[in-house]
């Protein structure tokens, strides 16, 4: 129910971009060879790695494309650009994130219908300098509720929103501190740091 806000998101594109939102990872990776042959794991969008478990005694065999991936769950780091091999049980399975994301999830867990716009948190997960990361959140009926988009410019992080009229966060993975910001307030989060912008329309970050 948390990744509503996501899946929703990926089903609007496919409507309006014709691009599937189960996509082979040949579709996303187009440069990786690795990635030519593999029918056993997915995009799910253009952000999460889904990797199923089919053999009965849980165990699995997946490819990483090259960066920094994030497990969704555990919020592990995984080093790109080799194989895994690893057991899952019911309650498991490989769910990674790509780097250079910026992934929305919902305020509501106990049921999947529910405005995805509302209190929304978006996740950003290993942005690299001169990289940029995009997340749009849709209304029912597919209308385009928010825009956020994040440029990483050296130790400087510029946040800018369009469309957004309900308040909303953003959740910097992995980040244990930050030197300053204006625009915004910002406190720590067992995952990394809490950022609530003041006129939810833009904002910056200074990094250490």
């Amino acid at each position: 129910c948390r990744l509503m806000p996501y899946l929703y998101g990926a089903a609007c594109e496919a409507a309006h971009d014709g691009v599937p939102a189960m996509r082979a990872m040949l579709l996303e990776f187009p440069e990786d060879p690795s990635c030519e042959t593999l029918d056993r794991q997915y995009m799910l969008g253009e952000s999460l790695l889904v990797a199923p478990v089919f053999s009965e005694d849980h165990t699995l065999r997946y490819y990483v494309p090259e960066g920094t991936w994030t497990h969704f769950l555990s919020g592990r780091k995984i080093p790109g650009g080799k194989w895994y091999s690893e057991t899952h049980n019911y309650f498991s399975l490989p769910l990674l994130v790509r780097p250079n994301s910026l992934i929305a999830t919902g305020a509501c867990e106990d049921r999947a219908e529910y405005d995805f716009s509302e209190n929304a948190t978006l996740h950003l997960y290993e942005l690299d300098d001169g990289k940029s990361a995009k997340c749009t959140l849709y209304r029912p009926g597919g209308e385009k509720a928010l825009e956020v988009e994040v440029v990483r410019h050296g130790t400087m992080l510029h946040i800018a929103a369009a469309d957004g009229e309900k308040p909303w966060t953003l959740l910097l993975h992995a980040i244990e501190k930050v030197k300053g910001a204006t625009g915004c307030t910002y406190a720590s989060d067992r995952d990394g740091i809490m950022v609530k912008p003041e006129d939810m329309k833009s904002c910056k970050i200074e990094l250490f």
